[in-house]
């Protein structure tokens, strides 16, 4: 019985560490890029919650938009600990491209970023 329950504390215990370094490994990831070049708060920014690396493809898909025109901080705002990040860019493109809304992009990505 007690090396069932060893067992079980050492499980639990290693799924408990996945989930602390997930935000730590997309920061890792989102800071080492030499393509976007984001410094150590707008990586921080970005992998806030992250649980993958969910965030920094929505970053890019984001930020590599040109029908967006977004900063970077703005991207990183959007995606922030992204766990399925398609709905947050159809939300902003539907926003911005809303003639009628007449919406600045920081308003759109305050509109969408919980999606």
């Amino acid at each position: 019985m007690k090396i069932l329950i060893i067992f079980f504390a050492r499980c639990i215990f290693s799924f408990s560490n996945i989930a602390v370094a997930d935000p730590i490994d997309c920061y890792r990831e989102a800071y080492g890029s030499t393509t976007f070049k984001l410094n150590s708060s707008e990586s921080a920014l970005l992998c806030g919650g992250a649980i993958d690396s969910t965030p920094i493809h929505c970053f890019r898909q984001a930020y590599e938009s040109i029908d967006f025109h977004l900063s970077k901080v703005e991207a990183a705002t959007l995606c922030r600990g992204a766990t399925e990040f398609s709905t947050r860019i159809e939300c902003f493109r539907k926003a911005s491209q809303s003639f009628n809304l007449k919406i600045s992009n920081a308003n759109a990505v305050q509109l969408c970023k919980e999606k």
